[in-house]
């Protein structure tokens, strides 16, 4: 089975029309119990909670009639639950911090195969090879699941600071709501 990896610009977790093709995409094609995992990393501790039900009620939200069973994620137990997920959720924040948190797990990348992978913002920049931040100022490393360089948030500014890097890698501008779908 191949990996399925969606990759949004920024804002998908607001309840609104805009927002819904982002997560009705995450879960099409899943029948039967459906395991959800919800990676919050790039937030302070303190709203891992708050953070995890905002994104329960948009798969909820979109995905009616979906036997969906959620878990938050939680480093002691990360790797068992990634094998035991069909979708994962990495939800935006600070982007260092979960490009160090994750990439801390060395069997992340093989236990990510065959299942639903989707990144929002801070989750896009982890899964791509480059990226461009505005907030961090320049260009950082992600852990290269997917062989893209991207910005989120995008408007119409600083696509030249990818140019000058990797020309190999296929340049993603992901405006707010926008996502992009990879199968590999």
């Amino acid at each position: 089975m191949k990996t399925k990896i969606v990759v949004g610009g920024g804002y998908d977790t607001r309840t609104d029309e805009c927002s819904e093709d982002f997560f009705k995409e995450l879960l099409k094609g899943l029948n039967g119990e459906i395991a959800v995992l919800i990676v919050v990393f790039a937030q302070p501790e303190e709203k891992h909670t708050e953070k995890f039900e905002k994104v329960v009620k948009q798969f909820q939200r979109n995905g009616p009639g979906k036997n969906l069973k959620f878990k938050l994620a939680i480093h002691q137990t990360f790797e068992a639950d990634l094998a035991s997920s069909d979708v994962v959720y990495f939800y935006s924040g600070d982007t260092l911090k979960l490009v160090e948190e994750v990439g801390s797990h060395r069997d992340f990348l093989n236990l990510i195969k065959g299942k639903v992978i989707a990144g929002e913002s801070a989750g896009t920049y982890l899964l791509s090879t480059k990226f461009y931040s505005k907030t961090i100022g320049g260009v950082c490393d992600g852990l290269g699941v997917l062989p893209i360089k991207t910005i989120c948030h995008f408007e119409d500014r600083n696509e030249e600071k990818l140019d000058e890097i990797s020309p190999g890698l296929e340049k993603v501008l992901l405006r707010n709501y926008d996502y992009r779908v990879y199968d590999i």
